[in-house]
């Protein structure tokens, strides 16, 4: 999904299969990890990194705005996390990059999923209603930034417990993130996505 058109695409596709219970795993939008990347890059070098991270905040309203034409829970979602990133990379006191990295880059798949929930639970359609199931919550892996190694006993349990407890037949999570060891944020390689799906079916 790089869209507003694209959430709605897959909307469209998730209608068509109103019976089955579901796991919708979901990647950064666009070019977002790219992006990210960019400031992270910036930041690191001493240079503006605050004008591309605006940036991607201001794609994600910009898409957001366009699925909804009332404040919802995604728009104060957004503002948290856009709290965050300034105030993780204004404190930051690491010089370690893999570890910024996944701090930084997995806030694409977090904005996505925010947005792609709040427009699923404002259709009119009750087939499409859905939990946010926060990944990092979900994949516990150790610690090793940017091609974390996945603890799949712990995961398996967190995850069914999660499902378990779930209101509506559709969860809705990220791909390409987990969490790892005192609640750090993790990746598990680029491209990450299609194997969290695969971690996902395994689990449940």
């Amino acid at each position: 999904m790089k869209d507003a058109e694209g959430v709605i695409n897959l909307g469209e596709i998730l209608a068509k299969n109103s019976k089955d219970e579901m796991m919708v795993v979901v990647s950064a939008m666009g070019k977002t990890t790219n992006a990210l990347e960019t400031v992270l890059n910036e930041y690191v070098l001493g240079k503006d990194w605050k004008q591309p991270l605006e940036s991607v905040f201001d794609a994600h309203l910009k898409t957001l705005n366009e699925l909804t034409t009332q404040t919802s829970e995604a728009h104060e979602a957004l503002d948290k996390i856009k709290a965050y990133s300034y105030a993780f990379l204004e404190q930051n006191e690491s010089s370690d990059y893999d570890f910024l990295y996944d701090q930084v880059v997995s806030i694409g798949e977090v904005l996505a999923t925010k947005i792609v929930a709040s427009y699923l639970n404002q259709s009119d359609n009750e087939s499409l209603k859905c939990d946010w199931m926060d990944a990092r919550k979900l994949i516990r892996t150790n610690n090793n930034y940017r091609d974390a190694k996945v603890d799949w006993k712990i995961s398996e349990e967190q995850t069914k417990e999660a499902w378990s407890k779930k209101a509506n037949r559709i969860a809705v999570s990220q791909g390409f993130i987990g969490g790892g060891e005192h609640n750090r944020m993790t990746t598990l390689g680029r491209e990450g996505s299609d194997f969290s799906a695969a971690i996902f079916a395994y689990c449940l």
